[in-house]
């Protein structure tokens, strides 16, 4: 199977597969005279869920709250 079949069948980008191939993380080789790059097994890597999460301050940066130190 050529990386890019095997990109779309993993739900990946064609970038992500290839960096994963440069990375050594695929069982796969390259044709020497094309360059075509072929996948040795057709089941997708199975990656583990990855969660972000994002904070920003927003408002804060902007000065339209304000906050008071207390002294108590």
């Amino acid at each position: 199977m050529k990386l890019s079949g095997y990109a779309k069948k993993a739900g990946v980008s064609y970038k992500t597969a290839h960096r994963w191939w440069k990375a050594g993380e695929l069982r796969c080789y390259q044709i020497p005279t094309t360059g075509t790059i072929i996948i040795e097994s057709d089941d997708p890597v199975i990656t583990e869920p990855v969660a972000l999460i994002y904070a920003s301050q927003g408002i804060l940066s902007r000065g339209k709250t304000k906050f008071r130190a207390s002294n108590d």
